[in-house]
């Protein structure tokens, strides 16, 4: 439960889509995807786990959450297996890592960096956590869209492509939708921490209206990278039946949103890469 399976799909669908991308030409070894795909999920994972983690040290977790239980706060684990787990997944992920980036290089490297800094930087950091200044929907989006996409094609090509940016375009909408739909929930607790987020800045109608747009562009963001595969903006309609719930009251039912939003994101995944390889 404190893994948040329902939101892998956030970095299940661009690892897809990259390595999709790399065997339609030719490039792709089986071991480098496992390792890439496995090293990506641990850090998605270890990134809720830290964020599981503060959110308790900060007092972020209380009564009034309308969310799921948190694993760390319910007493569901023990603070000390908490900061265990975190740094066995932690030293795992980096093993991991290591192999790419011998294989990867340079950039494999700094993508790396770049990740496990987002883990810790999201949550941590007191004021000054990605969490707590704002604007997490962008690097959501840059992370789990052109970035995941990029590398995971880059692991098996050791090149770059425009396809995989245009392809990106579609993950970095829905992934980005998630993150907002999860502070919009949270809008009403995060404003009695002091907690930054969008949601907070920008107010709910504001919110409402980004996700509905965020949903929108996914829906047609195939069609910027192959007209032959219109039909992957179909795997979206579980996020857009969401729409009638955003304009309801925020209650736990956004958590119905999260779900549907998460679902999209693993079929979103599945049905491009299906696109990629077998639509001539």
């Amino acid at each position: 439960m404190a893994s948040r399976p329902k939101t892998l799909g956030a970095i299940i669908c661009p690892v897809l889509i990259g390595s999709s991308l790399a065997l339609s030409e030719g490039s792709f070894k089986i071991l480098i995807f496992v390792l890439t795909l496995f090293c990506a999920l641990l850090l998605q994972i270890l990134a809720n786990l830290a964020n599981d983690y503060a959110d308790f040290l900060k007092g972020a977790d209380g009564q009034q959450r309308i969310g799921p239980k948190r694993a760390t706060a319910s007493g569901l684990l023990q603070p000390a297996t908490m900061r265990a787990l975190i740094i066995f997944i932690t030293v795992i992920t980096f093993a991991i890592g290591a192999i790419l980036v011998f294989s990867g290089g340079i950039f494999i490297a700094l993508l790396g960096i770049f990740g496990l800094f987002l883990c810790f930087w999201y949550s941590f950091g007191l004021k000054y956590s990605l969490s707590h200044l704002g604007f997490s929907e962008i690097a959501v989006a840059l992370f789990f869209g052109p970035l995941s996409v990029l590398g995971a094609y880059y692991m098996q090509s050791m090149k770059f492509s425009t396809e995989a940016m245009l392809a990106s375009i579609g993950p970095a909408c829905l992934s980005s939708a998630l993150m907002l739909v999860n502070n919009l929930r949270d809008i009403d607790e995060d404003r009695i921490f002091n907690k930054m987020t969008t949601a907070v800045r920008f107010g709910k109608q504001f919110s409402r209206s980004a996700i509905i747009a965020l949903i929108c562009a996914s829906m047609f963001a195939p069609l910027l990278f192959d007209i032959k595969i219109f039909w992957v903006g179909f795997s979206v309609i579980p996020a857009m039946m969401s729409l009638k719930i955003l304009k309801e009251p925020v209650t736990s039912k956004f958590n119905q949103v999260l779900g549907r939003i998460g679902l999209s994101l693993y079929l979103y995944g599945l049905c491009m890469s299906a696109g990629i390889l077998f639509v001539p």
